[in-house]
């Protein structure tokens, strides 16, 4: 079995030697880091940046994370790397989550503790590269893993969200076809290999706790190439030459996939009982119940299919992934395909056919929205200005939409696709080369306003006006997030106890006459 350790110094320094002064140390570093943080906080909220690419950013958030050699210090022949004792803290609120291919990259995860990340969800978790033959005994590859990467994500306080999918030549259902679905016979042999891997990766260093099981399974493999990051387990009621397909079952391969839970979910439970199982993140490409003109929706029903089969009995939580659009220079949601399902339809009308669906079984699950973003696609009118200042704009605005109303509709979590740039249809957080896009700054200004606050419920004194607002509370202070559902302006009249009114970037906004104008997201802070 080939089964390498990368192994940080920060695990083979001795003890027994100089307790004392190491123990002073990291008294000394966890005060400096309490002390820093409040004084960032103090000093990001007094800033009125005129543009987002100049806003200053608090200066504990500025400082890079450091390799190894430039952060180490060696006294008496011990070393220590203080990127290991340099946690976050507070820990961020778990609906903060973003997805990257780079996970290694000491610029994602700069720019991630920067922002106040709390997930990271990685697809690298390949069953094909890790155990592409069946031996006896079994021998698995853990240096297909990227182990250091995971061992520093861990370190710095993210949560890794890891993918597990592509399935080995031996295993597959259907001969060359990696991200299809694995042979029933082979089912014992996949649960043995998941619990190997939980077991390995839930412990320390890594202490992966959330284990989602493929990636937009209800995807047909006709559909994607065979070894696609999407998919593939998916089954059509008819094959690609037009002949019956023998597989299907009703609900597009739902029922199937179920059956493989069945299996997996208890071998990841033995291998850690505090692990979460969470399911492929389901594309949902529209609604079966209202399916637009000549679209086929049956890929919808792949989730009935595992209601149906064990009512969700071996899953913890339901993820889903939902995209909005740049459309005619406004965020375009409310699409043909979800645009029924009420406002919100692309992101929050899915989740509310999910709910919908749970609730028709008696089955209650937490969502995550394990992928997300704002993107131009190539039907929009955006293509005929690519990367326009109006376009980065609005992706900034929905950075605030989505994780707020994920949020506010108690999800487990939200994850944006993608944190590094410039990402498919221009999706990514940042540009090449690690520079922040407007998106990046409305993440990290929500973030570090809020990440210590309560959300204490939806606010309706706007809307009359179309004004969607959510109140939280930070210390006694109650922050309001507002913005215009119409994206067009609002003046609305703000209470007499208003502290200060910030743009999505943090820039002042000073009322005029009690009044201000609302459109794109704003946040008012008010006395008790």
């Amino acid at each position: 079995m080939n089964d390498k350790i990368q192994t940080s110094a920060v695990h083979s320094y001795r003890p027994s030697i100089h307790i004392a002064r190491l123990f002073l140390t990291i008294i000394f570093l966890v005060s400096a880091l309490f002390t820093g943080r409040a004084e960032a906080m103090t000093s990001l909220d007094q800033q009125t940046p005129a543009n987002p690419a100049a806003a200053a950013l608090p200066a504990a958030l500025l400082t890079e994370n450091l390799s190894p050699s430039e952060s180490e210090f060696t006294q008496d022949n011990e070393t220590i790397y203080l990127a290991h004792l340099t946690k976050r803290f507070p820990t961020p609120p778990s609906i903060f989550g973003v997805e990257t291919d780079h996970l290694g990259s000491t610029g994602i995860q700069s720019k991630a503790s920067q922002g106040n990340v709390y997930f990271i969800r990685r697809a690298g978790f390949l069953w094909s590269e890790i155990e592409p033959e069946l031996t006896s005994p079994r021998s698995f590859n853990w240096d297909a893993i990227d182990n250091e990467a995971l061992e520093q994500a861990s370190a710095q306080g993210f949560s890794v969200i890891a993918v597990i999918r592509s399935t080995p030549t031996w295993a597959q259902k259907y001969s060359g076809v990696y991200c299809g679905p694995v042979k029933q016979d082979n089912f014992d042999e996949f649960a043995g290999f998941v619990q190997e891997l939980v077991a390995r990766y839930s412990a320390p260093p890594y202490n992966i706790k959330y284990w989602e099981i493929g990636n937009e399974p209800d995807v047909d493999r006709s559909l994607v190439l065979p070894d696609s990051p999407f998919g593939c387990w998916g089954e059509n009621q008819y094959l690609p030459n037009g002949q019956p397909n023998p597989a299907w079952d009703g609900y597009y391969g739902g029922r199937y996939y179920a059956k493989m839970l069945q299996q997996v979910y208890p071998a990841i439970k033995a291998a850690d009982p505090n692990a979460k199982v969470l399911n492929g993140g389901l594309l949902l490409s529209c609604d079966f119940q209202l399916p637009p003109p000549d679209t086929d929706c049956t890929p919808s029903k792949f989730f009935l299919g595992i209601l149906i089969e064990n009512r969700a009995a071996y899953l913890d939580i339901v993820s889903y992934h939902g995209y909005t659009y740049f459309y005619q220079n406004k965020i375009y949601e409310d699409d043909y395909q979800w645009g029924h399902r009420g406002e919100g339809g692309s992101v929050m009308g899915k989740a509310d056919f999910l709910r919908d669906w749970m609730g028709n079984y008696g089955v209650s699950k937490p969502l995550l929205l394990s992928e997300t973003s704002m993107v131009c696609p190539h039907w929009s009118d955006c293509t005929e200005n690519p990367g326009s200042p109006e376009f980065f704009d609005a992706q900034a605005d929905f950075v605030v939409w989505a994780y707020i109303r994920a949020w506010a509709n108690n999800f487990a979590g939200a994850i944006w696709y993608t944190i590094e740039g410039p990402g498919w249809a221009d999706c990514g957080l940042m540009e090449s080369g690690y520079v922040p896009r407007p998106a990046y700054y409305a993440y990290q200004y929500m973030t570090n306003k809020l990440s210590i606050a309560q959300y204490t419920g939806v606010m309706n004194q706007y809307a009359s006006q179309n004004v969607a607002g959510y109140a939280f509370s930070n210390n006694g202070v109650t922050i309001w997030v507002l913005w215009s559902k119409e994206q067009v302006d609002k003046v609305i009249t703000l209470p007499a106890n208003v502290i200060q009114v910030t743009d999505k970037f943090g820039a002042i906004i000073t009322p005029v006459g009690g009044q201000i104008t609302v459109n794109k997201p704003v946040y008012v802070e008010l006395s008790p």
